[in-house]
């Protein structure tokens, strides 16, 4: 039997490796086998504990400490309604389906009130705040069908 010490790379400590060499027992070659040293292996396992205590510890210490709070948005007509964007002032901007469900149009909730804003064309087109914007001056960008489609000749919408 022969043994070395070893630097264990992860947890920065010292490991005991015995290495024995023992013939096979249906004869063919040697078999290696590995112990740690009971006082090495306590000690690691101890460690291995206290680290994943701590650091799941605080893990929902952060968890316990997020609030936030959902809230239901309420429709300019249709049955479904969904924001895209909240900023500081908790002003929420998105969609609202309109009574027909057929069409959205892009919406802002102040207050929990929404306001439809309408479209860039008839009011059977559609529009949507798709994209977040954090903005507390009360910009809002959005996108719109018009009632001539590509009237510039654009092929991207």
């Amino acid at each position: 039997m022969r043994s070395r010490r070893a630097a264990d790379a992860f947890w920065g400590g010292i490991v005991d490796i015995r290495v024995r060499k023992r013939p096979n027992t249906m004869g063919e070659g040697e078999k290696i086998m590995a112990t740690e040293s009971n006082q090495t292996g306590r000690a690691s396992h101890l460690l291995l504990a206290l680290t994943i205590a701590v650091c799941f510890g605080s893990l929902a210490q952060k968890a316990a400490a997020q609030q936030y709070q959902v809230t239901y948005l309420d429709s300019i007509g249709g049955n479904r309604s969904r924001g895209n964007s909240i900023n500081n002032r908790e002003w929420i901007a998105g969609f609202s389906f309109v009574t027909t469900n057929a069409r959205r149009h892009a919406t802002l909730w102040r207050d929990r009130v929404p306001k439809d804003l309408g479209t860039l064309g008839d009011p059977d087109r559609n529009s949507n705040v798709a994209w977040p914007v954090k903005n507390n001056r009360g910009f809002i960008a959005g996108i719109s069908q018009t009632d001539t489609p590509e009237p510039n000749d654009e092929r991207w919408s």
